[in-house]
């Protein structure tokens, strides 16, 4: 696997099991990626600072220079991104899902940059398997949008 650490995170080996539909590459700064012809996105797993995975993806067939100075970007300012997409996140603790998740719960699992130069967070929580949903954040000119659930 080649790859630098470009931030926070660095690039993990891709899964030694493979699926005969997906294309496994690997991009001389990014290391190991993973195309889906079928959604036209390539993925990546990344270890953070603390050890946690996250699936990094892009919407293209395989990581531009534009995705990778996005990346390099978001991933230089992840601490400061996650924490602005989880108190946005706060927002769809109303009603019926009042008691979901604490903040604190929160843990990042993909970023998705888009192909119109926007990215999303996607979180996980301890109760997601109750409900099946899972916190969105999209930033569009390193703004974050209002929270949304994703199914």
């Amino acid at each position: 696997m080649e790859g630098a650490n470009i931030g926070n995170t660095k690039p993990l080996p891709s899964p030694i099991d493979r699926h005969p539909s997906l294309v496994y590459e690997c991009h001389p700064q990014l290391g190991d990626y993973i195309y889906s012809p079928l959604i036209n996105m390539w993925t990546q797993q990344r270890s953070t600072i603390d050890g946690r995975v996250i699936l990094l993806a892009g919407r293209a067939r395989s990581p531009t220079n534009e995705q990778l100075a996005l990346w390099s970007e978001i991933d230089e300012r992840l601490e400061v991104l996650t924490a602005t997409a989880v108190n946005s996140a706060v927002a769809l603790l109303v009603g019926q899902h009042e008691d979901l998740f604490r903040p604190n719960e929160l843990v990042l699992h993909e970023i998705r940059m888009e192909a119109d130069g926007s990215f999303v967070f996607f979180f996980g929580f301890p109760r997601e398997d109750e409900v099946w949903m899972w916190p969105m954040v999209v930033f569009s000119d390193w703004v974050a949008g209002p929270a949304q659930w994703t199914v």
